[in-house]
């Protein structure tokens, strides 16, 4: 009997020994169900795309400060033709931003694959540390539920709306977003921003997110976030949605330096996006999808983390963060 119990301890240390041996890798990549348990729909802020604005109106602290107040964009009903408008802008729900400290983790899709031996290569080594606080991986995927409100406006509304999912960016294999000094040589600019005067308008680009809106003309500020330089995937780590949030929005940083991310709002796009190489604060808000969702409002870049999103986190499992990226957009609805 008591040889019997003993096997049966003994069996049981095992499975509980593998099981807690297993659990760090499964929470290294977790499944997000993004789409299969309909997160994508239930979980979305859907009362962030009101109020709306018409012909500049209803300003305040939701909106933009430098926002389209008239248009005269070419018609397609009159074959091209100049003709006056309305200017509409509004929040649209354009992308999903995934950071994970895993590198090859994609919990939005559910999977993981072997992009972290890109990184091995490029830093020399045999195995890279998936778990370092101090790096997170980001990509970002089109939203396709943004499309659904290109019905609401006119076809010369700009739009950064996608019919499909698909993944816009991958870090991984961004050689100047997982080395500092690589991205201080194609970023010098960075060293500008590295002197105490600026740091101390961070301070103010902080206070101002946090109470009103951020200064949108401290584009080397994300508020409480941290700074913009360098532009990579390290930064010191004070909590996880902190660094998943600064970490996400330096990824739109380069794709806005890089010509691959567009204005959408204001008198010069109210007509047509164009390429934009500043990060424009006022045009983004961001709302936790995963793993705790931040179902009622989004807030702006480099809000403080400490009134509404720092404890949407869960211990191992859920440190990896999905976020919606609100995108506004101007367009000039033709009165023909």
């Amino acid at each position: 009997m008591n040889r019997l119990l003993a096997k049966v301890a003994l069996a049981a240390g095992v499975a509980v020994g593998s099981a807690l041996a297993a659990l760090p890798a499964m929470a290294l990549c977790p499944d997000a169900k993004t789409f299969s348990s309909g997160a994508f729909l239930s979980d979305v802020c859907w009362g962030c795309l009101f109020p709306v604005q018409i012909a500049g109106a209803s300003s305040g602290s939701h909106f933009p400060d430098d926002v389209a107040k008239t248009c005269i964009c070419p018609s397609y009903m009159l074959m091209g033709t100049p003709t006056p408008g309305i200017v509409y802008g509004m929040w649209k729900p354009s992308h999903l931003v995934e950071t994970v400290r895993q590198p090859g983790c994609f919990p939005t899709i559910g999977s993981s694959t072997g992009l972290g031996s890109v990184l091995d290569l490029q830093y020399g080594q045999t195995e890279h540390d998936a778990v370092d606080s101090g790096f997170h991986s980001t990509h970002i995927y089109t939203f396709p539920v943004g499309a659904i409100l290109d019905m609401l406006t006119s076809s010369v509304c700009t739009t950064t709306s996608s019919y499909d999912v698909d993944i816009a960016s991958i870090s991984e294999i961004d050689p100047t977003y997982v080395d500092p000094m690589l991205s201080m040589v194609v970023n010098p600019e960075a060293t500008l921003f590295s002197k105490p005067v600026a740091r101390a308008v961070c301070l103010a680009d902080a206070a101002a997110a946090t109470a009103y809106k951020p200064l949108l003309a401290a584009f080397w500020c994300m508020g409480s976030w941290g700074q913009t330089y360098p532009l990579s995937g390290h930064n010191q780590s004070r909590s996880p949605i902190a660094d998943a949030s600064l970490t996400g929005a330096r990824t739109l940083a380069i794709a806005h330096k890089r010509g691959m991310a567009m204005l959408h709002y204001g008198q010069s796009a109210v007509c047509m996006s164009h390429p934009w190489p500043i990060y424009p604060k006022h045009q983004y808000r961001w709302q936790v999808l995963y793993p705790v969702a931040q179902k009622n409002k989004n807030e702006w870049t480099g809000r403080s983390t400490l009134l509404d999103r720092e404890y949407r986190n869960l211990p191992q499992v859920g440190e990896d963060y999905i976020q919606v990226l609100s995108t506004y957009e101007n367009c000039c609805i033709h009165i023909p």
